[in-house]
């Protein structure tokens, strides 16, 4: 089964409720419906010179396996219903 979800928020909101330190250059786009193989932003902390960094990053979202060749046709197996 295919999971989904909403992007909604602002780039701001996101690194304010965050307290993100950098982020991507891009403004943010709403999606209404985020699937697999898509970009969504999330919030990693690096430490760096004993200083704790958050930066506001985009990444591709869902599971792909380690021994995967083709990412695109993984796609198509996760979103792919099983009939009853």
């Amino acid at each position: 089964m295919c999971g989904r979800f909403v992007i909604a928020g602002h780039k701001a909101s996101i690194q304010d409720a965050f307290s993100v330190d950098e982020a991507f250059q891009d403004e943010l786009k709403p999606s209404w419906n985020v699937a697999p193989m898509q970009g969504i932003p999330f919030v990693f902390e690096q430490l760096r010179e004993g200083t704790l960094v958050r930066r506001l990053e985009i990444a591709r979202w869902g599971l792909l396996p380690v021994w995967s060749k083709d990412p695109k046709a993984w796609a198509r197996i996760l979103c792919t219903s099983v009939s009853d």
